[in-house]
């Protein structure tokens, strides 16, 4: 029996899903036709009633309430609209597979169009063309260089060199416009003096053709130019380019097209083991101090060899190097050596390791004064076996993170004294899970030619490791993450959820900071005075790492007010920051440089454009 189709409409927070009731006879059943997956709808058939429950997308029931003009949930794998994003620098991320790689990027500042601004293109003799048709279904616009003679010419970009040691992936769309005789194009870089020529001579055509190529300079390339192109023509010559990418590493990222600056986009990431989503990404500024990250021949040794380029790394590259003992009565390190490190900060040390025919390790940091952390750990199941420390250095801890493939970062972390001197990181071999150690608290034994692999190490200001920056030869700076929402509104509220990755016992909030124009939600270390106020007059202890925690931020031209977990809310105190003429542009960021900073995962970010009640502060961040 088929009876009339009813069709309830359901308004939601976000927009409408259409329910379409079919009579299956005695019970009904719900097609939902979503116009946004901002919640499901159960309905359950009790004879000649029916009840319709509500849920948000994360199961949990729906309540009315006010309704947020966005709700962004970076689980999704997408950054949603009204976002704009910014890093001054490259970063790494962990991706859907599992693997360490670049966050989305093209170091092209002009991928479509021709400017011989800074950064822009040096067309090597040949005259610029006028923008053009992009290639139809890939690209927007193009550009070109045309010649009136014979010759060969080298266009290239303008951009910073390829580093010694970086590998580098470019791709463009080329093809002919006019020209007579034989043209060919030659894919370029200049290194160690001259001109090198990944691969072979092509010839153009009339059709766009995608060419991609990839290289790694043996020095620092000279002519500022990570893009070039061999040009070969035996007379007049017009050829055009579009949809330019210059990319780290030995794959082309998906095209981001660029008009002015090169792009550095956000870092969705993943849980390396599960490849579960985990948010959006965000750290503040930290260098990497190892020079060569992820070359054991660079660091020097103690009674071990390095085999470079011998395992496939947690990035999914042959470049893992085997740190081997040798036949010696002794310690069996590998070591980087610094001097000069700020007195009284706090460094941490952080490796990537796994089991060869050795199954154990300890990473240490040294520094002058006689201080000494390190934990020696089983690269098998990523136990910390045992933790030794000489001179009782303050803020010591030890963080174990399982990757995929047997891969485990171990990190290390302690505040150095007021000595100043070298400071030494090590990975060391051991052969045993109770070790001998000697005067240094490295495990002494006789070596019988047997290996761990060693990649990606870091040496960073902070008290926490974070994401793995690559380094080529000298250090590198990974800038600041920051989020921007572009609102206009003297009024409101945000709700922001995340996942903190502070080291224990390092507190990470919300704080909203303003000037007279504008003001700002950044994530950042609690002062003592805000401390105490959100928790209830009590301070952190500990802030765990696997807890998701929920801050709202609610305030007008007034007043301000925040509720954490439940918690509150407070009304920030005068003074402390101050409350006039607010509006509601959003800056979401790492929040500092080095051990001020603090790395997060933004998971779900809502703004609302009233000012939202206590009850309504405290529902929202209830855990």
């Amino acid at each position: 029996m088929s009876a009339p189709v009813t069709t309830v409409q359901v308004v939601d927070k976000n927009a409408m899903a259409t329910v379409q009731l079919v009579d299956g006879s005695p019970m009904l059943t719900a097609t939902v036709v979503a116009q946004a997956a901002a919640m499901t709808v159960q309905i359950v058939d009790r004879g000649a009633m029916m009840t319709a429950s509500l849920f948000n997308p994360d199961g949990s029931p729906w309540i009315a309430g006010p309704v947020p003009v966005m709700d962004s949930n970076f689980l999704t794998g997408i950054v949603p609209p009204g976002i704009t994003f910014s890093r001054a620098s490259g970063a790494t991320l962990v991706d859907a597979t599992g693997k360490v790689a670049w966050a989305p990027h093209n170091l092209i500042p002009f991928s479509e169009s021709y400017s011989a601004a800074t950064g822009g293109w040096n067309g090597d003799g040949m005259t610029a063309e006028p923008a053009g048709a992009g290639v139809s279904g890939f690209t927007n616009a193009s550009f070109g260089f045309s010649s009136s003679s014979v010759g060969t010419n080298f266009p290239r970009t303008q951009n910073t060199d390829a580093a010694a040691g970086q590998t580098v992936t470019c791709g463009a769309w080329i093809w002919l416009v006019a020209g007579a005789g034989t043209v060919t194009v030659t894919p370029a870089y200049f290194s160690n003096g001259s001109w090198k020529y990944p691969v072979a001579d092509i010839a153009l055509t009339a059709t766009p053709q995608f060419f991609t190529w990839t290289y790694t300079p043996t020095d620092a390339t000279t002519l500022g130019s990570a893009f070039s192109l061999r040009i070969a023509h035996s007379a007049a010559v017009n050829i055009r380019l579009s949809g330019v990418q210059v990319c780290r590493g030995a794959a082309l990222q998906p095209y981001y097209p660029t008009s002015g600056a090169a792009y550095e986009g956000p870092r969705l990431t993943y849980d390396p083991v599960t490849m579960a989503p985990l948010g959006l990404l965000i750290e503040p500024t930290r260098t990497n101090l190892v020079l060569s990250s992820s070359n054991l021949a660079s660091l020097q040794t103690d009674q071990s060899g390095n085999t470079p380029d011998v395992a496939l790394a947690p990035d999914g590259t042959v470049t893992a190097d085997a740190l081997t003992d040798n036949a010696t009565a002794s310690r069996h390190i590998s070591y980087f050596s610094l001097s000069g490190l700020t007195v009284s900060s706090t460094y941490t040390f952080s490796s990537f390791l796994k089991e060869s025919t050795l199954r154990y390790a300890v990473v240490q940091l040294s520094a002058p004064g006689g201080l000494i952390y390190g934990a020696l750990v089983d690269l098998r199941t990523g136990v910390v076996l045992e933790e030794r420390q000489a001179g009782s250095p303050s803020n010591r801890s030890t963080l174990v993170t399982k990757y995929g493939n047997g891969w485990f970062r171990v990190a290390v972390t302690m505040t150095l004294g007021t000595t100043t001197g070298t400071t030494y990181a090590v990975v060391a071999t051991s052969n045993s899970a109770t070790p001998t150690y000697d005067a240094n608290n490295d495990p002494t034994y006789v070596g019988t030619g047997q290996s761990i692999y060693v990649w990606g190490q870091q040496l960073e200001v902070g008290t926490e490791a974070t994401s793995y920056i690559p380094t080529y030869g000298a250090t590198a700076t990974r800038a600041n993450d920051a989020l921007q929402v572009p609102r206009s509104e003297t009024s409101g509220t945000y709700c922001l959820e995340y996942f903190s990755l502070r080291a224990p016992g390092k507190p990470l909030g919300v704080l909203m900071s303003g000037s007279d124009e504008l003001a700002t939600m950044q994530a950042l270390g609690y002062t003592a005075t805000w401390n105490n106020s959100v928790e209830g007059g009590g301070a952190y202890t500990n802030v765990s790492t696997s807890v998701v925690r929920k801050v709202a931020n609610a305030w007008t031209a007034a007043s301000q007010s925040v509720a954490e977990n439940g918690l509150g809310p407070i009304t920030i105190a005068s003074g402390l920051h101050p409350v006039t003429s607010y509006q509601a542009s959003g800056s979401f960021s790492g929040g500092g440089v080095g051990a001020n900073g603090s790395p997060y995962l933004l998971r779900r970010l809502r703004f609302y454009t009233s000012q939202l009640t206590s009850p309504q502060l405290q529902s929202l961040t209830a855990p």
